[in-house]
């Protein structure tokens, strides 16, 4: 699912060099999404790429009605799913939740405590639910301390880089939620 809550997939062969040609038709063929993306797991992460993202002006979505034109890095890791009791999904204990951005008008963050085998308890005064799945994907809900309100937020577990991204849909802009080692 891309930032703005366009579900999209793709499927392709891999080119002679390891290399996957990504790309994708968006917006009723008026916009795209694509990269080259190369896999190293000599590297930080195992796959890599600059993603072009590109969407024309449009009244119609709900999300980024002046259109998208964005290239960003890509990254990605292998995801091995804890299977005794005594793993963890990060090599973490102590973790800060942290959302930015999507009409937010600053930084929120959250202490959270993670546990074996994905085990995650809240340890801010915030309503917050994070729950992993067996796949290394994300989601939840965070509700501010004093807010009426809830939002959702999904994203995915990179294990070589420990730590977690992805992002979350204000009122017509998304936002970026990192879980990383507390500092």
């Amino acid at each position: 699912m891309l930032a703005d809550g366009v579900k999209m997939s793709q499927g392709a062969l891999l080119s002679k060099n390891g290399a996957w040609p990504l790309y994708s038709s968006l917006s009723r063929g008026k916009g795209l999404l694509w990269s080259w993306v190369s896999f190293d797991s000599t590297l930080t992460n195992d796959l890599h790429g600059r993603l072009s993202w590109r969407r024309p002006a449009s009244p119609s979505p709900k999300y980024y009605t002046n259109g998208i034109s964005a290239v960003r890095d890509l990254t990605g890791s292998r995801y091995v799913a804890p299977i005794v009791a005594a793993e963890r999904i990060l090599a973490m204990t102590n973790a800060v939740i942290s959302f930015n951005g999507g009409n937010r008008g600053q930084l929120l963050e959250a202490n959270l405590i993670l546990g074996l085998k994905a085990k995650v308890t809240n340890d801010s005064p915030h309503k917050l639910s994070l729950k992993f799945a067996s796949s290394g994907l994300f989601s939840g809900t965070m509700r501010e301390a004093g807010a009426s309100k809830a939002f959702s937020f999904k994203g995915a577990v990179l294990q070589k880089a420990n730590m977690a991204s992805g992002y979350f849909l204000g009122t017509n802009q998304s936002g970026r939620v990192r879980l990383r080692p507390a500092p």
